[in-house]
């Protein structure tokens, strides 16, 4: 759009600008800094804007456009999904996320220390439940986060404790669970159940799942 396109020049002019200012020569990251934002932009906006439509036993599907956006650098700050024909149609509202709010979310919800990467999985998983079973509001999404942290996060958090040797990190191997539930899941095209994923993890061995530190 024209925006962009005004955005791309004063975005090169103000780093031409900069680099004068500091005596340096401007190289072509510099120049690109305004290709890489608007792609950011329009990779946003496809993911917003796309009609996702979501079946009863689909909902293993929310985790792929959350990981979307957050990979564009964005927090996901609701899930909504809504009754459709042939299903449910998702809503997602974005917002810039900080480097660490998915970990500091996280603690506040559980207590728990985690990496960005492992947080950033585990809170995947409340999106999932909380578009499953929350109302609509405010207070409801409230209540749920606190069924899922009672209910599901901390007794598989404790059996995965139990299921791993001694001095593996528990909350890594359940992004490791989450993971190959996902898989599952994929793979099957339908939800797949904690019960069954964990006897299937355990089964095939326990597989990790590492993810970098950015």
């Amino acid at each position: 759009t024209e925006d962009l396109e005004i955005m791309k020049v004063n975005v090169a002019g103000g780093m031409a600008d900069i680099a004068a200012s500091q005596g340096l020569d401007l190289d072509s990251a510099d120049l690109a800094l305004g290709d890489d934002i608007e792609a950011r932009y329009e990779g946003l906006w496809k993911e917003l804007s796309n009609e996702v439509v979501i079946g009863e036993i689909e909902r293993y599907r929310i985790r792929e456009h959350v990981g979307r956006l957050n990979d564009l650098g964005f927090e996901v700050g609701d899930v909504e999904l809504i009754p459709d024909e042939g299903g449910n149609r998702l809503r997602l509202r974005a917002r810039v996320g900080a480097r660490t709010f998915h970990s500091t979310r996280l603690r506040e919800l559980t207590r728990i220390e985690a990496a960005e990467h492992q947080a950033t999985q585990i809170l995947a998983d409340l999106r999932y439940h909380e578009a499953k079973f929350a109302p609509e509001s405010s207070s409801g999404k409230a209540v749920a986060a606190i069924q899922w942290r009672v209910a599901v996060f901390e007794p598989m958090l404790e059996r995965i404790a139990e299921a791993l040797p001694e001095g593996a990190d528990p909350v890594q191997g359940y992004t490791d669970f989450l993971h190959h539930r996902y898989v599952l899941a994929t793979e099957g095209g339908r939800d797949i159940d904690n019960e069954a994923a964990f006897d299937s993890w355990v089964a095939a061995g326990k597989p990790g799942h590492p993810l970098p530190d950015l």
